[in-house]
């Protein structure tokens, strides 16, 4: 429990409190795809956990998620993926959130945002949504979940500047 409490204290750095829940199964998945040494059996040194189950069980079958740790990207980062259905032309096809992980039943990407619930003109709820495409600013951690709210007129500027900056790879305004 002390190894949980010490990841969940180092990955919500500089991320907002209320992803807690999020961030203890995304510490699972990691977990699970560390290679590490087994002093009871010493045939599984320098495998991962997930690797020796798909090798002694091959009828096994995994919940979601990659086979290693490269598909993994920084939790709490600012993500941006694409809508779906299809939008109609003149309407924005990216949406913003957080990354929280990965799905549980297939290999998307988990990605946390607010969504209009249409109860209210203002009203909107926080969803998680998977997603196959998306595109990442790992060097930009949400602190605050409650910025990712829609604005009326501030929001797509700001959307189109840092969507901008991450295709060109570079901070400068272009």
């Amino acid at each position: 429990m002390q190894v949980l409490g010490n990841y969940l204290r180092l990955l919500l750095l500089h991320v907002d409190p209320l992803l807690w829940c999020y961030c203890a199964e995304f510490i699972a998945l990691c977990w699970n795809l560390i290679p590490r040494d087994f002093r009871r059996h010493p045939e599984n040194n320098g495998e991962t956990p997930r690797g020796i189950l798909k090798k002694n069980f091959p009828d096994f079958t995994f919940e979601g998620g990659p086979d290693t740790l490269s598909g993994l990207r920084r939790f709490g980062c600012l993500a941006w993926f694409l809508k779906e259905p299809k939008p109609e032309k003149l309407q924005t096809r990216w949406l913003r959130g957080v990354y929280l992980g990965h799905s549980r039943d297939n290999s998307s990407y988990l990605i946390g945002h607010f969504v209009p619930d249409g109860r209210t003109r203002t009203s909107l709820r926080w969803a998680h949504s998977e997603a196959k495409t998306a595109r990442f600013r790992e060097d930009i951690l949400v602190y605050d979940i409650n910025l990712l709210k829609p604005n009326s007129r501030g929001d797509s500027r700001n959307f189109n500047h840092s969507l901008t900056r991450a295709w060109k790879g570079t901070d400068s305004i272009v």
